[in-house]
């Protein structure tokens, strides 16, 4: 049987091909897993930012006035009180009350 013999330039064209492409893919995929690690990172903290901001403008607009109707249904007894005297109560806390919304 014959064999077939590899030339020289063969043996030294894979020899450099795999010296240049093996730390070129290791240095890549780690470029490319930091990046993605950071990418993630960035995404959660922004986030995380979004809801502290939802959360800070929820206490400082709603909670008031959620407070505020609590209390209104605390003291308003609705079968015991004029109608009457509820609607101008109400009509005034609308009109004196810069928070509330129609």
């Amino acid at each position: 049987m014959k064999k077939k013999r590899v030339s020289i330039n063969t043996k030294l064209s894979v020899a450099f091909l795999l010296a240049l492409l093996v730390p070129t893919i290791l240095i890549a995929s780690n470029a490319f897993f930091a990046a993605k690690n950071e990418i993630t990172t960035q995404i959660e903290n922004s986030a995380k930012q979004s809801m502290q901001t939802l959360e800070d403008v929820i206490q400082q607009y709603v909670d008031p006035i959620v407070k505020k109707a609590a209390y209104f249904g605390k003291t308003i007894d609705i079968e015991t009180e004029d109608k009457v005297i509820i609607l101008e109560r109400l009509t005034q806390y609308y009109e004196t009350s810069d928070d509330t919304v129609s």
